[in-house]
């Protein structure tokens, strides 16, 4: 069975796939904590269930299954806590019955930093250009400045509020307000990851 968990740093929330198609079983103890962050349920310490084992033991459970292709999608600091989670969990997988060495795991990086940040850059800049009053534009700028010093260290969601909050301020004056619509749809897209097949 092939298993993506894609995970955003930015907004702490995580998107499951099974076999291609997006996890949406809202029952499910494991779909309940996909919009919190990583740490609190990758990892068997969750005290909200008391039998929570944690996201492996969960997943192989929900699947009736131990032929999993496991492949991680996010930044690559968060991929040493999902190897670490998985050997923690090992035994538990064990005990309910299950082939650990039948699960493998991957990664891919879908947020590259200097990726992320050219992309962002270029949004910022391109629609700097597109300023009709000044302190549209002095808002605008300040934001391009920002955002080509972006740093591991940065705060990025702090960053995604403030651009939403002047592009709303630009959808306020402008005439055209699905133009302003779309480039927050645009801005999301940005922070959603370079898209993996």
């Amino acid at each position: 069975m092939d298993v993506k968990l894609k995970y955003n740093p930015f907004f702490k929330i995580a998107k499951l796939y099974i076999d291609n198609v997006l996890y949406s079983n809202t029952l499910s103890r494991l779909y309940t904590y996909l919009n919190m962050p990583i740490e609190n349920w990758i990892g068997n310490n969750n005290k909200s269930y008391m039998s929570w084992d944690g996201f492996f033991v969960e997943l192989v459970d929900e699947l009736n299954d131990d032929v999993i292709s496991f492949t991680f999608l996010s930044d690559e600091k968060y991929f040493s806590i999902i190897t670490k989670s998985f050997e923690n969990q090992k035994r538990g997988i064990c005990q309910r019955g299950f082939n650990t060495d039948r699960i493998t795991i991957s990664f891919a990086n879908i947020y590259e930093l200097n990726d992320f940040k050219y992309r962002l850059c270029n949004f910022v800049k391109r629609h700097l250009k597109s300023c009709k009053t000044q302190l549209y534009m002095e808002k605008m700028g300040f934001l391009y400045k920002e955002c080509q010093s972006l740093n591991s260290d940065s705060n990025y969601y702090d960053l995604y509020e403030r651009i939403v909050e002047i592009l709303k301020y630009g959808k306020e004056k402008a005439i055209d307000k699905d133009y302003w619509d779309d480039l927050i749809v645009e801005l999301k897209r940005i922070y959603d990851g370079k898209e993996i097949k």
